[in-house]
């Protein structure tokens, strides 16, 4: 197989995930969203008075306050992971014919899956503040913000936690 079939073969399976996940993410993000306002809700608030309050404040549209970095992020974790990860089992493939083992598989799997970390994590990080803040900052204005306030490092104030998830767990964390 030539390696221009490799990347092309990786660039397909990549941009299939991308796209899959976009569709995902639009059709199930208000979830997500409500999620993350009820782990950060005041002691008073309840379910009904988070969504009565963001619809009455910013209409229907506000249930997505934040998708454009979830958006950004899901599409670029999951490029990046199917691009990895079909690019390591074809060169894996390349280098041997006997097929693949599921541990192998799992392997490869978690590879590409910590190639995927260094933008991830930023991204969620954005996201998390985006939906949690009460200003409505957009994506860049928060990352701005962020930046401002603790430079580079503030991006990645959530590797550790992702970290240890995957030291406890090592199977590929695919949000």
């Amino acid at each position: 197989m030539a390696q221009s079939s490799v990347a092309l073969e990786a660039f397909a399976s990549a941009l299939a995930g991308a796209l899959g996940s976009i569709v995902s993410k639009l059709c199930t993000y208000p979830l997500d969203f409500l999620k993350v306002k009820l782990s950060v809700k005041k002691k008073e608030e309840t379910w009904g008075s988070i969504v009565s309050a963001v619809l009455k404040q910013y209409g229907v549209m506000g249930l997505y306050m934040g998708i454009t970095p979830k958006l950004a992020k899901s599409a670029a974790q999951k490029f990046i992971y199917f691009y990895f990860s079909e690019a390591l089992l074809q060169v894996r493939l390349r280098l041997s014919p006997v097929p693949v083992g599921a541990l192998q598989e799992l392997g490869l799997s978690l590879l590409a899956d910590y190639g995927c970390v260094p933008v991830v994590v930023p991204l969620e990080a954005i996201t998390t503040q985006v939906q949690t803040a009460s200003d409505g900052a957009g994506m860049l204005r928060t990352a701005g913000r962020m930046y401002k306030q603790s430079g580079v490092g503030g991006f990645f104030d959530g590797w550790s936690a992702c970290e240890l998830y995957r030291a406890t767990i090592p199977i590929p964390c695919a949000h």
